[in-house]
């Protein structure tokens, strides 16, 4: 005898009960409570062919005390053979035959010939056995008891994650309540939906397919109708046999019965009764709670094991994030700007402009009478001609040149928009607006180019006008070729538009042409294009026209250098607290996870741990060694994932951190040498004579002498230069006064370095995530 510990879907808790051994050729006989069929079983048992078969009828169990379903279970569970009448349809027989052969016992299925009704269609794979004469059946029963049936396949796992509702019919109110309230259920457990809803019974070659889909499930709803329902019966009997079933596989199940409802003995302890769809889902809400605290539970199981597999931090890169406006963490440097309170965002690469721009012309198109044009060339190659042109008329000519030059892009784009704007939104009734400006537009610019393409097109223009002019007024020439036929009424055109259609016009990655070598005419268009921001922004050139331009710092920097206005100008500068770099991380996650409760630290947490072995504070560990830059964290913390995904075991160490470092090591100087390989000297050659297998700080009067020992300066340039370079990178930091200061801090060299030497003792400090690089001595 073996006592097992089971769950019970009948009951709903574990059986204890004593589980007897298979008795070899027990016959469980099961039949309607039908005086007909009653004779006739009670004839069958006396026939001397059935004397070698042990036949339990459950008509024994009759008057026993206690649930009768419990003492069912018991004999089909001992027996070896299930026999079922089914000459008079009954609930009873179908759902203990559905439970029958989901405890592998051999079904046979007898009727009485020449009675009205068919067996149901979904039961015409099973033995049937016709009979008018008793002794005839018994023999063929007996010999039926030794022949194969082909059992479900229960090699498939059960799935966590499925939520089923079983029904034949229902009303289509009480229908659609069931369906909404699983429906809210499977989402925010994050279950998928089965649904059997069949009008008829089901073709046999269906049963296998149902069988499999409640073996998948984990979480089976069943609906009854009332017997005031249309062949009520026929219907019930078909959920019951698929109700038993899933009992025999132990799945946890509800069976709504919609009022009234008929004597159904087997399954009077499982059915909830209900009255209207409202009572209906709270019968169903009330059984859903607590398999919800079971799916929490099983998550907390499971965590451990998957959530480095799932935690997704999109990539370091905003242009290569499809997710991006899921976990966008917004700054007061994005509020001015969407409330137009501010028009240019400065920042270093990596620091966040572009998801600042792609964010952007997201929220401007949420409102629909808006016009956003984008102007981001991402394969130009612009210095050549800029160059040219640059060299050919000179710094104020150029200058000029150029601010026509923006004009006449700025408008030109804002037209095409405006045109695409409209012939998508063939339900707005178009106005002569857009007729005029689609025809000047057509005159001059080939609309079904990509941008990059029109943007060289009108660079390769505006640059042979300036050479074919030779000596006469190159303005009024740019003037005449571009602005003579349509441009002052296109300006018109723009400006009456923009009265009943706000226009935003965002311009990102300018500065990917740059070179030492274009510098000075590179810096000239990008001061011209400032200055007709100016025109535009706050002299409403274009009418209710904004432009906002995003640029990288050290471009800017440089720009102003040959900007005598530079100085008045207010851009905003976009900079990250570790706090906020935190927030970036724990949103990701959060997003991830489906976790959006949990605060920043938690989430951070429950991937990062806070303390592992040395390393007391993790997020501390991780953000000193960034350049507190969005970029920066994101690939520290993309790598440690994939450090921990590598080492097979799913779970973070102090040694993976470290791992880690190294790769980000690496990382951080072949970004700093991408980002200023502009107008300065290389700096991954600066880090290595100053720094490589030696101390991380210098005092000033070693940093000189290694310069000037170990690396040959560039013309133009003094010892003074590079020290100022190699801070103005974020390369090395100032420390005094117990303090370390570093340019991404905000601190302003010129003034950074006068107080440290008004402290007397002070240092320079190599950036600490370049240390395991370089391989410096702490």
């Amino acid at each position: 005898m073996q006592i097992l510990n089971r769950y019970c879907p009948y009951l709903d808790t574990n059986c204890e009960k004593p589980l007897l051994p298979e008795k070899e050729l027990k016959v469980f006989l099961a039949y309607p409570s039908h005086k007909r069929i009653a004779g006739y079983i009670a004839s069958l048992l006396k026939c001397d062919e059935l004397k070698a078969l042990d036949i339990f009828p459950w008509e024994k169990l009759s008057d026993s005390a206690g649930i009768i379903f419990c003492k069912i279970c018991e004999q089909i569970i001992e027996s070896q053979v299930f026999v079922a009448d089914i000459t008079y349809l009954n609930q009873n027989v179908l759902l203990e035959l559905g439970y029958a052969i989901a405890k592998k016992k051999l079904p046979i299925l007898i009727k009485e010939e020449n009675r009205e009704g068919s067996s149901p269609d979904i039961l015409k794979d099973i033995k049937h056995i016709g009979y008018s004469d008793i002794h005839e059946l018994a023999r063929k029963l007996s010999e039926a008891v030794f022949e194969p049936y082909p059992f479900p396949d229960f090699s498939v796992e059960d799935s966590e994650l499925t939520i089923s509702f079983i029904t034949a019919q229902a009303n289509m109110p009480v229908k659609r309540s069931i369906y909404k309230t699983i429906e809210s259920f499977a989402k925010k457990a994050d279950y998928t939906i089965f649904v059997d809803d069949t009008s008829e019974m089901p073709p046999s070659h269906k049963l296998s397919a149902l069988f499999k889909k409640i073996e998948q499930s984990s979480i089976i709803v069943f609906h009854m109708v009332g017997t005031d329902f249309k062949n009520y019966n026929e219907i019930n009997a078909y959920v019951a046999f698929l109700a038993g079933y899933a009992l025999g596989r132990q799945k946890k199940m509800l069976v709504l019965q919609e009022a009234p409802p008929d004597k159904m003995i087997d399954l009077h302890q499982l059915r909830k009764e209900y009255k209207d769809s409202k009572e209906a889902v709270k019968i169903l809400e009330a059984f859903l709670a607590p398999v919800k605290e079971e799916r929490e539970e099983y998550l907390k199981r499971t965590k451990r094991k998957k959530q480095y597999e799932r935690i997704d931090l999109g990539h370091p890169a905003a242009e290569y994030d499809i997710n991006l406006d899921e976990y966008f963490v917004d700054t007061p440097e994005f509020s001015d700007m969407r409330k137009l309170r501010k028009f240019l965002l400065l920042g270093r690469r990596g620091v966040g402009k572009t998801a600042n721009f792609f964010q952007l012309r997201k929220e401007f198109s949420e409102h629909s009478q808006n016009i956003i044009t984008s102007i981001s060339p991402f394969r130009l190659q612009l210095a050549s001609s800029i160059e040219a042109v640059y060299n050919r008329v000179g710094d104020l000519g150029a200058r000029a040149l150029f601010e026509m030059f923006w004009e006449y892009l700025i408008l030109t784009e804002i037209a095409i928009r405006s045109v695409r704007y409209i012939k998508k939104r063939k339900y707005l009734m178009r106005s002569d607006i857009f007729d005029k400006i689609e025809a000047l537009i057509q005159k001059n610019i080939d609309m079904d180019l990509e941008f990059d393409l029109r943007f060289a097109n009108l660079v390769e223009k505006f640059s042979e006008k300036i050479f074919e002019n030779g000596g006469r007024n190159l303005r009024a020439t740019i003037l005449q070729s571009f602005y003579k036929d349509f441009f002052p009424e296109l300006k018109v055109a723009i400006a009456e538009l923009s009265r009943y259609h706000p226009i935003v016009v965002l311009i990102d990655n300018l500065d990917r042409d740059w070179s030492s070598a274009s510098m000075e005419s590179m810096a000239s268009l990008i001061n011209s294009l400032l200055d007709v921001m100016n025109n535009v922004n706050i002299y409403n050139k274009f009418g209710n026209c904004r432009v906002i331009t995003f640029l990288r710092s050290d471009i800017y920097n440089l720009s102003s250098r040959y900007d005598p206005d530079g100085d008045k100008r207010q851009p905003s500068r976009l900079t990250w607290s570790g706090d906020k770099l935190k927030e970036i991380i724990s949103e990701r996650i959060a997003e991830s996870k489906g976790d959006f409760r949990s605060d920043s630290q938690s989430l951070w947490e429950s991937v990062f741990k806070k303390q592992l072995g040395k390393i007391e504070d993790t997020f501390e560990y991780v953000v000193t060694r960034t350049m507190l830059r969005p970029r920066d964290i994101l690939t520290f913390c993309t790598t440690i994932l994939e450090k921990i995904h590598k080492s097979g075991k799913g779970i973070i160490s102090e040694q993976i951190i470290y791992d880690a470092e190294k790769s980000y090591s690496e990382y951080l100087l072949k970004s700093l040498r991408q980002e200023f390989g502009v107008g300065y000297p290389d700096i991954e050659e600066i880090c290595i004579c100053l720094f490589l297998g030696r101390s991380h700080k210098l005092t000033e009067s070693e940093f000189k002498r290694r310069i000037t020992d170990n690396y040959k300066i560039p013309p133009g340039y003094k010892v003074e230069d590079m020290i100022r370079f190699c801070y103005e990178t974020g390369m090395v930091g100032i420390s005094f006064e117990s303090k370390t200061f570093f340019v991404y801090q905000g601190w302003e060299y010129s003034k950074l370095i006068n107080r440290a030497r008004v402290a007397k003792d002070f240092n320079f400090i190599l950036h600490r995530g370049l240390w395991n690089f370089l391989d410096v001595k702490n």
